[in-house]
């Protein structure tokens, strides 16, 4: 597997039963990146009649392909095994940790901040 250098802004992520993983923080040139490789994947892109990505494991190791600094001894996305029951599985653990983390960075609504202080004043 091949890994993103390290740079400023990389997190650390601790994925229950697979390991510690760091990550680079999402650019715009990486959401590119990561369609690219999609395209690559899926042969030429798998999307639904929206648009959207249709295949979300495939996503998945797009996003951790691009995005990966250093992945915990054991783990490399080349290495996986389709035919195991868990493949699948750990791939998606780890994407919905990452996404989780990125999701931790955005800064909320201001409505949803506002409802908040309002709760805590009452």
């Amino acid at each position: 597997m091949k890994l993103r250098p390290a740079g400023p802004g990389d997190f650390t992520i601790e994925v229950d039963g697979v390991g510690t993983f760091i990550f680079g923080r999402r650019r715009q040139r990486d959401v590119y990146r990561i369609r690219g490789e999609y395209n690559r994947l899926t042969g030429g892109g798998n999307y639904d009649e929206d648009g959207n990505f249709a295949d979300l494991p495939a996503l998945a190791h797009a996003t951790l392909s691009v995005l990966t600094v250093q992945a915990p001894d054991g783990f490399d996305l080349d290495e996986l095994d389709p035919l195991t029951e868990d493949s699948d599985a750990k791939l998606m653990k780890v994407f919905m940790a990452l996404r989780e983390k990125e999701l931790s960075f955005r800064p909320r609504g201001r409505e949803e901040s506002e409802a908040e202080s309002q709760a805590d004043r009452e």
